[in-house]
């Protein structure tokens, strides 16, 4: 593979979104811990389809620059990138939305 492609949320297997959505949803209930910073069924997925040079989150459907970008100094999905935990919680119930808005589609 020369150069990897951005998978859509449409490629993703409705269970492996499922899986994502109820991890996060936890972590809204029981609050940010570190051991929430680990890999997670879509990263698997799209560890699959791509080089081992390359990693999955060149081809993750999650936008990098909103959600999670692999990187806990960057992402938005770690408590590290807001002042305080409410606004983390904000940040995961919008990746909730955006998840399940393709789920409910399907």
């Amino acid at each position: 593979m020369s150069e990897a492609k951005r998978l859509s949320l449409s490629d993703i297997p409705l269970e492996i979104l499922e899986s994502v959505y109820q991890k996060w949803s936890k972590a809204i209930e029981g609050g940010w811990k570190n051991r929430l910073w680990k890999r997670c069924a879509l990263c698997d997925y799209c560890n699959k389809y791509v080089e081992e040079r390359y990693g999955g989150c060149v081809v993750c459907p999650l936008p990098p620059t909103f959600f999670c970008c692999g990187d806990s100094k960057r992402s938005v999905l770690h408590i590290d990138a807001h002042n305080s935990e409410e606004e983390w919680k904000q940040t995961v119930d919008a990746l909730l939305k955006f998840l399940s808005h393709d789920m409910n589609k399907r």
